[in-house]
């Protein structure tokens, strides 16, 4: 499911946090996946709180039904890109979120390469492939 290189950093039975491998050489300092698991959540949603500007679609992967969600966060020196992928099993909604953070390059001395988000973003997608509701 998760590509080589990455790192189980918690686990529990409502959830995790894996990191995933970054190409070096670019703003990007961390990637990640969290997995949460919540009981009675209604609607099925990524917890915690978004923007107003969060952007939400139907999607799925494996005949499973997802809602995405989309939004970004700036900090002063550093950038959080956000997409959550939430579906039901049951009573239960299970969330995958997945982080891009990145350091903005204006802040650094020799500012480095901006990172190329799609590449990074396209093993989120390869993930969701493997995605089974069991």
């Amino acid at each position: 499911m998760f590509p080589p290189g990455s790192t189980v950093a918690s686990q529990s039975d409502t959830g995790g946090r894996v990191y995933l491998p970054v190409t070096p050489g670019t703003n990007l300092t961390q990637k990640w996946v969290d997995v949460n698991v919540a009981e009675g959540v209604s609607p099925c949603q990524s917890p915690g709180s978004h923007p107003p500007d969060t952007s939400e679609e139907a999607i799925s992967f494996n005949g499973i039904l997802f809602l995405k969600q989309t939004w970004g966060e700036g900090l002063m020196s550093h950038r959080v890109d956000l997409t959550a992928y939430s579906t039901a099993k049951g009573s239960a909604c299970i969330t995958l979120t997945f982080v891009l953070w990145s350091v903005v390059p204006e802040v650094m001395e020799t500012p480095p390469p901006v990172y190329d988000r799609a590449a990074e973003a396209a093993v989120f997608t390869t993930i969701m492939g493997t995605y089974q509701n069991r």
